[in-house]
């Protein structure tokens, strides 16, 4: 990328080659090309930038037939928020129906089936509404909060009931983040607002051997991903945190029927359902003495 105008992007672009330089006829090195690639929309401020940036984005994925960020806003209300692990919190979230009519939100647009659909949610939506109410504002949260209006977070779940969308949104906590002092915050009643949504790319692991390796943040991913999963192998997973309660976290996660039967690399316990394939489908994370075996046989999956 050359430069930015508020028409549109210059690229300076050269011909792939891995194993030399391009070059012409003449056996010379072929000069690179310019190009102009125009926004939608001329911009006229720079806070414009970023959108008209995601619009020309769009336009490319839809025309490779890639998922893409979506430029949409939908409100939710908070149920409830509770601790699924030591430094996990769940907010249940609902999207009643009748949001539809005031045209923010759409129940039917929430992906149930979709692993990894993350929300980009306004934080600054929340401390508003909570600065207008309060006798006495801290300025020192003020502070914390200015310093990130927004936040993505994985749709850890959703399915549809009578009176709409359910959903779950799972926050790791970090102790004094914008991020977590907004979701520690939030209460039953309130109301919480997304305007962007990005689906990550997960088709590639629909065939052969995946190993997905799980930090605490993107455990919520992971968790659902075992949920959906359609490969006929299971997944190697590696779960990497700071505080190993926060491995519990799996505890409750099944895997999704249907596994080759054949498979029998996975940890019994009394409480697991079996499939009509004779496959255990709870997923479990081993134990302290277990853990230094599991990377080890799931790094040397990746070295051969």
């Amino acid at each position: 990328m050359t430069r930015v105008y508020a028409e549109g992007l210059g690229l300076q672009v050269q011909t792939k080659n891995t194993e030399s330089p391009s070059t012409n006829a003449q056996n010379h090195p072929e000069q690179s090309q310019t190009f102009f690639i125009a926004f939608p929309a001329a911009i006229t401020h720079p806070d414009e930038l970023q959108i008209q940036y995601i619009a020309l984005k769009q336009k490319a994925d839809k025309k490779l037939g890639k998922k893409t960020i979506k430029l949409t806003k939908q409100v939710f209300d908070v149920q409830d928020s509770y601790r699924v692990s030591k430094n996990m919190l769940r907010l249940e979230l609902n999207m009643p129906t009748l949001n539809n009519t005031n045209g923010t939100s759409n129940p039917t647009s929430v992906p149930i089936n979709e692993a990894g659909y993350a929300y980009l949610f306004d934080l600054e939506h929340n401390a508003l509404i909570k600065d207008t109410t309060a006798d006495n504002i801290d300025d020192s949260k003020n502070t914390s909060r200015l310093a990130r209006s927004h936040c993505y977070y994985t749709l850890r779940k959703a399915w549809h009931t009578p009176a709409g969308i359910q959903a779950w949104v799972d926050v790791f906590l970090h102790g004094n983040t914008p991020g977590g002092n907004w979701a520690n915050s939030l209460q039953a009643g309130d109301t919480v607002v997304t305007k962007r949504e990005f689906p990550e790319k997960i088709e590639h692991l629909r065939d052969g051997q995946a190993l997905l390796i799980a930090d605490e943040t993107s455990m919520p991913t992971v968790a659902r991903l075992l949920e959906l999963w359609e490969n006929p192998t299971p997944p190697l997973v590696v779960s990497v945190t700071q505080n190993a309660a926060d491995q519990r976290y799996f505890d409750t996660v099944k895997i999704r029927s249907g596994i080759d039967g054949s498979i029998t690399n996975r940890i019994d316990s009394n409480s697991e359902r079996t499939t009509k394939n004779t496959v255990k489908d709870n997923f479990t994370v081993p134990s302290h003495r277990h853990r230094s075996a599991m990377l080890r046989t799931a790094f040397s999956v990746l070295n051969r």
